[in-house]
């Protein structure tokens, strides 16, 4: 706790600076009385001890002075004069000062609004307890061609992973909702008993699935979302125990689920109906698929080899209806699963914004260069004065920090606007968008790219216009000085950089916009327009059985 104090007492220097000169004063004056009481008490008179005291305590002004810095306040004395001076100096100049903050504000902005989706999207771990050991399974019979898992696979799965974990299995489809003023199409994961306490999530009310309640022979249940609880139901609280009719068929609703709950796919469904498995007669269709939770202690490389295990067993069983001696099961990590391949995709755009702020860095150096060339005679000035090289960096660094918080200031709207945007134009098919937001952990990371730009375009720029050869300013009288050839090597530079890194940008930019041309103009090898794709999802207490399906598609093309 003594550095809180020592903070404390620097702060109180710099708001209560006459205070803390009374204080000092007041601890002077103490000790110079306590050494008159020592010399009057050794025979001396009053005013002889006095002036020894003050003689041989020596420079007051100077130990108050070295007493004021001691407390803090020097530094920060100082530190608030340059802030000071810096926000005069750029009022001063308006224009560049408006330049040099909206050039930061765009490239500190655009990088916080695609690291808010690279965080939400790959950095944020899933949002149930011990995520590391949730995996997804799925099939594959080569290293390209990966499939899901039938009823027959899940059904031999559940049973034998169970040694090791838990397993459960759900598929999407969209259901009509019966019974308000008008039918509706909704969103649905149909799902095991098993899958919420594999995912490791409570509801906010009622319970979830139980073990035995997918068997066919039990009354359907469903979990609904708080979403459409609020939506469709009001927010009625009687609601556990009544009865939603989904594509013809009554479930009892059994729970709701948190708001902030998410599920483990794309698809953002609105209710979880009960996924009741039916005994198969083959392996196939392949349209479940499966999550599966490891128990504390099993590795990845453990659940592989058991998984492997298990579909030779599987495979041996029911061999007879669909022979595959190169499949077997696969896992990976359900996070892996769910981002895909769009990480690499949302690392490059990262790496691209990472640029156009260096390249924004770059170019608010080369106006604070220019920028320099026009006080040249003041540095020299106040430098003759007695002011020190690190004295005055420091002075040209805290104006090149004010630019860069008023930078940040703007990129914060800036970038909560880019990631409202971004989440409006997003495509579908990139997953966990719903976890994008601008967060603490976002800010930190814009709060380090406003430091680490400040450095390349404040500290640089302020250590080349400190010119140690005071003379040349003074004598060419400043604005028609001629420019000291480090600093005018040094804008050659900054100039060659940005074109170093702009170059690179046009050229992508220029082959995305060619590549988005040329994707406008390909020929899909028929007519497109006037051309509608129809979804028709068909109760299935209708249609049970795929002939009842296919004879009703083959009824409505003819």
């Amino acid at each position: 706790m003594a550095w809180l104090k020592k903070l404390a007492a620097r702060l109180r220097a710099v708001w209560d600076g006459d205070a803390v000169h009374q204080d000092i004063d007041e601890e002077l004056q103490i000790h110079i009385r306590m050494r008159t009481q020592e010399n009057i008490e050794r025979g001396m008179s009053p005013d002889d001890a006095r002036r020894d005291a003050e003689e041989r305590f020596g420079n007051t002004g100077r130990i108050r002075d070295m007493g004021w810095d001691v407390r803090g306040g020097g530094w920060l004395e100082t530190f608030w004069q340059d802030v000071r001076y810096g926000a005069r100096m750029l009022r001063k100049h308006p224009g560049f000062s408006l330049v040099a903050v909206v050039t930061l504000a765009l490239g500190i902005g655009a990088n916080t609004a695609i690291f808010s989706i690279v965080n939400g999207v790959l950095l944020r771990p899933l949002p149930y307890p011990e995520p590391d050991q949730l995996d997804t399974v799925f099939q594959q019979n080569s290293s390209m061609n990966r499939f899901g898992i039938s009823v027959a696979d899940f059904q031999g799965m559940e049973k034998e992973y169970a040694k090791i974990g838990s397993v459960a299995a759900f598929t999407h489809r969209a259901v009509t909702l019966t019974g308000g003023e008008r039918p509706e199409q909704i969103k649905a994961t149909f799902a095991t008993a098993e899958f919420f306490k594999t995912l490791g999530v409570s509801p906010a009310s009622g319970r979830t699935f139980v073990p035995g309640e997918d068997r066919p022979d039990t009354d359907p249940a469903v979990v609904i979302s708080h979403g459409f609880w609020q939506r469709h139901l009001a927010g009625n609280t009687g609601i556990i125990g009544q009865r939603l009719t989904l594509d013809g068929i009554g479930y009892s609703v059994i729970g709701i689920m948190p708001p902030d709950f998410i599920a483990p796919a794309s698809t953002i469904p609105e209710v979880w109906p009960i996924l009741q498995l039916q005994m198969p007669k083959r392996r196939g269709p392949f349209t479940l698929r499966v999550i599966a939770r490891r128990n504390n202690g099993v590795s990845e490389q453990q659940s592989r080899e058991e998984l492997q295990r298990i579909a030779r067993g599987v495979f041996t069983q029911w061999s007879h209806t669909f022979p595959d001696a190169n499949a077997t099961y696969v896992s990976m990590p359900l996070k892996q699963a769910l981002v895909g391949d769009i990480g690499k995709t949302l690392l490059v755009l990262l790496g691209a914004v990472g640029c156009v702020l260096l390249l924004a860095s770059v170019n608010v150096a080369n106006l604070l260069l220019a920028r320099a060339s026009t006080r040249q005679q003041e540095i020299a000035i106040r430098a003759a004065l007695g002011a020190g090289r690190l004295r005055l960096v420091r002075q040209l660094f805290t104006e090149s920090l004010l630019l860069a918080v008023l930078g940040g200031a703007a990129r914060l709207l800036l970038a909560v606007w880019g990631v409202d945007m971004l989440l409006a134009l997003s495509p579908g098919t990139i997953p966990r968008m719903d976890q994008v937001k601008v967060d603490g952990f976002v800010l930190g990371f814009a709060a380090l790219g406003t430091f680490l730009s400040c450095l390349v375009f404040g500290l640089v720029p302020a250590l080349y216009n400190v010119n140690p050869d005071l003379g040349e300013p003074l004598k060419g009288g400043g604005r028609g000085s001629a420019e000291v050839p480090s600093r005018r090597r040094l804008r050659d530079l900054l100039v060659i950089a940005e074109f170093a890194l702009a170059l690179p940008l046009l050229v992508g930019a220029g082959l995305m916009i060619n590549s988005f041309m040329r994707l406008q103009q390909v020929k899909p090898g028929f007519e497109p327009d006037h051309l509608l794709t129809v979804r028709l999802p068909l109760p299935a207490l209708k249609y049970q059985k795929e002939e009842q399906a296919a004879n009703f598609h083959k009824e409505m093309i003819r």
